[in-house]
């Protein structure tokens, strides 16, 4: 039998119809593209639009690359700072060499944005303005936000007790190991001031939860109170649950998704150092700098049961530091640090500083290299404050 050129050609044409005309088959194909492609596929049909931009489809390429072991979640760190004008380019704590670049903050119109959290590359954000604070929710790869609104404050008067509600944090919920939709956590606290002036006062807190499975706000949804100060504005989602720090004994964690409120203990640190909350390679951390030096630190972690806190590590870095860093940093300063994990290199502690100085101090073999920070020269004296840092993780999540 010969084979024609046009008959070649019909045999191709009926082989893109068989993949474009099967969706499992598509999909199966899809899975195996870089995200950026993906993205620019989109633009081929509504039918892989569609496929491409659906909540599922999104989680399946998240547990495609979890299952290839290609997920790689620790790309980058985006700095706590403020933008003050956008567009802007995202200032970044370079951790995969392969990374050339982060796409531009340049899809929300607002001044003066943070970067309070971010889950499985959605990131938390909020803009702050004369008229008060906006939430915005984002994906920067794909360039989609959205923009919360409130359920409306609750009153402020009741009989003869003077009655003050302030929004005291906002949190997200996202893990696509457990569902392809996320929650917002808004925290209320109440405040009743009694007629005694020597009394003291009383914390009540509500929490309102957001679903994008069914786009709608359960308002007070939970109510607890608590006397001692917390860190209702930054939060660390670990094990599906949102955990606040305190400086007290104990704290809290809440999970959105089976609604439950728990407390959980904390290890004694001194007031005198600076703490930082995150969790990395399946454990929650606390890293704790101190404030008169900046280079010893103590890094604990909690255990499994959640019944105690233990040092892990503990080490001074004076020696090495002076060493490594070039002479017109300000060396008795620290921005930011966390723990990053490696299953085959071990711990790390990342240490970022003034003058685009930023180090990896492997815990395990006691190595140190530094590391690129993106525009950090952009901290200036107003950045001068201790502050968090997120992860940066690509992704097709919708929000």
């Amino acid at each position: 039998m010969v084979t024609t050129r046009s008959s070649r050609l019909r045999l191709n044409i009926t082989s893109a119809e068989m993949v474009a005309n099967s969706e499992d088959l598509l999909k199966d194909i899809l899975l195996r593209l870089p995200i950026k492609t993906l993205i620019k596929f989109k633009i081929v049909s509504k039918p892989w639009l569609s496929l491409i931009s659906s909540p599922h489809f999104g989680l399946s390429y998240t547990h495609f690359l979890q299952n290839s072991h290609f997920l790689k979640p620790q790309q980058a760190l985006f700095l706590d700072v403020v933008y003050k004008k956008l567009p802007s380019k995202f200032m970044f704590l370079r951790l995969n060499p392969e990374l050339k670049r982060l796409p531009l903050f340049d899809f929300i119109h607002a001044r003066n944005v943070r970067i309070l959290q971010s889950c499985y590359g959605l990131i938390l954000c909020v803009s702050q303005s004369n008229n008060g604070s906006s939430y915005f929710l984002c994906n920067p790869i794909t360039k989609k936000f959205k923009k919360f609104s409130f359920p409306i404050t609750r009153g402020v008067t009741i009989g003869n007790r003077g009655r003050f509600f302030h929004h005291v944090g906002v949190n997200l919920a996202f893990d696509p190991f457990k569902s392809p939709y996320y929650k917002i956590i808004s925290i209320w606290q109440d405040i009743f001031f009694r007629n005694d002036p020597k009394a003291s006062r009383c914390f009540m807190h509500f929490i309102d939860i957001y679903s994008s499975e069914t786009d709608s706000w359960s308002v007070l949804k939970i109510k607890f109170t608590w006397s001692q100060e917390m860190n209702f504005d930054r939060a660390v989602l670990f094990n599906g649950a949102i955990h606040w720090d305190s400086s007290y004994r104990r704290s809290l964690y809440f999970d959105p998704y089976n609604e439950c409120l728990k407390q959980m203990p904390m290890p004694t640190i001194d007031s005198t150092w600076v703490r930082y909350l995150g969790e990395s390679g399946g454990h929650l951390h606390i890293v704790a700098a101190n404030g008169f030096s900046f280079f010893e630190f103590k890094i604990f972690e909690m255990g499994e049961d959640y019944s105690n806190w233990f040092l892990k590590y503990k080490l001074n870095l004076d020696a090495k530091m002076y060493v490594l860093a070039p002479k017109d940093t300000v060396r008795n300063f620290l921005l930011s640090c966390a723990v990053q994990s490696d299953e085959e290199k071990g711990d790390s502690l990342l240490a970022i500083f003034p003058g685009g100085f930023a180090i990896s101090y492997n815990l395990a073999d006691g190595t140190v290299k530094r590391l690129r920070c993106s525009n950090i020269q952009n901290y200036g004296p107003d950045f001068e404050t201790f502050r968090a840092c997120c992860r940066y993780f690509e992704t097709l999540a919708c929000v």
